[in-house]
């Protein structure tokens, strides 16, 4: 908004004050999930003197302990939180974990983040909650159909904030993705077992079969 009115010039200017922004310093940054990106999210906040609040069934406490995170359950944490970030994986337990009834409980004042996947978020329910603006904002990087129709009436609100999948994109980001990448293929490829698995049986599996061929 604040980039809309300067560019108005003086009649943007006039009305520069009307809309304020929100201070991070007393309120409460809640997570849903602490896994990698959830931990470096709070990292990051740190510096800004909030209150750090995370539901994550599958949490490290020692982890959680480290970052001053609280962890609680799902409920207080829309319930508190100022900003809910969702920062979980998409599996049949979370899809539309963020539903109408969740939406509800958050305060008025309160902003949805999401920058995991789209289908966590019920979409319909979130664009009903920011229409009828019983949430203060939405930031929204993922979306449910991607790319969402150029009529898809999120799209058409003023209080929230879209981009097109692309939260992380970076030169830097993209090269070290790549780098990763090539390097993993180098190790499989020598039967080094890769740095990152998400799958170490699959790894075993597939080493047995290219040690085969050889």
């Amino acid at each position: 908004i604040k980039d809309r009115l300067a560019r108005l010039g003086p009649e943007g200017w006039a009305r520069k004050t009307v809309h304020n922004g929100t201070g991070l310093v007393g309120l409460t940054l809640g997570s849903i999930g602490i896994g990698n990106i959830g931990a470096e999210m709070f990292r990051l906040a740190r510096p800004l003197d909030m209150r750090f609040i995370a539901h994550d069934p599958y949490a490290d406490p020692a982890l959680a302990a480290e970052l001053g995170v609280a962890l609680s359950d799902l409920d207080t944490v829309f319930r508190e939180a100022d900003f809910v970030c969702v920062n979980c994986p998409l599996t049949t337990e979370t899809h539309h974990l963020v539903n109408a009834d969740r939406l509800a409980s958050m305060k008025p004042s309160a902003f949805l983040v999401n920058t995991a996947r789209g289908p966590i978020v019920d979409q319909a329910a979130l664009t009903d909650a920011l229409r009828e603006r019983r949430i203060a904002g939405a930031g929204i990087d993922v979306f449910e159909q991607e790319p969402p129709d150029a009529d898809d009436p999120l799209l058409a609100l003023d209080n929230v904030i879209v981009t097109p999948h692309v939260g992380s994109a970076s030169y830097e980001g993209k090269r070290r993705i790549l780098t990763h990448a090539i390097e993993n293929l180098r190790l499989v490829l020598s039967l080094e077992r890769p740095e990152h698995l998400l799958n170490p049986d699959a790894w075993e599996r597939a080493r047995a079969r290219i040690a085969g061929r050889s």
